[in-house]
């Protein structure tokens, strides 16, 4: 039961975390250029609707409403394979942003993109994490209850 909290809280947190880091449609899109512009808007409103969905479906989780469960683990599989397509690029564009005059506080450009790296590491593994725990049938059962 204590794992479900610490989920819940840490998703609640990985949403507001997702929410800052989208909060310049300017810079995704510079990010992500390559992409079809149709498509990096709706990857962009997804990622809007995710973090506002990490932060509900996480304060539902601590409720354990299964259908929060259900969601948060469809949309963390989502999550995961848009950062397959995404990261990449992401990562092959930071030159280019990083040309564009952008500010991070001093940071040479290696800095930066090891910084990337990281995040992506952490985020990816935990969101394999999350979907491992929560589709656990002896979690799954704390939900039915």
């Amino acid at each position: 039961m204590s794992g479900i909290r610490i989920f819940a809280m840490t998703h609640i947190i990985y949403g507001i975390i997702n929410l800052f880091g989208l909060n310049s449609y300017k810079d995704f899109k510079n990010l992500l250029t390559g992409y079809p512009n149709a498509v990096i808007f709706v990857i962009y409103g997804f990622g809007i609707m995710y973090g506002i969905m990490c932060i509900f479906c996480g304060t539902k989780i601590l409720k354990l409403e299964d259908w929060a469960r259900n969601t948060a683990v469809i949309l963390v599989i989502v999550s995961l394979f848009l950062g397959l397509f995404t990261n990449p690029v992401a990562l092959k564009n930071i030159r280019t942003f990083y040309g564009y005059g952008q500010q991070f506080g001093g940071a040479d450009l290696d800095t930066v993109i090891k910084g990337f790296l990281v995040f992506a590491i952490i985020f990816t593994l935990y969101e394999l994490a999350f979907v491992f725990y929560f589709t656990r049938g002896k979690v799954k059962e704390h939900f039915k209850k």
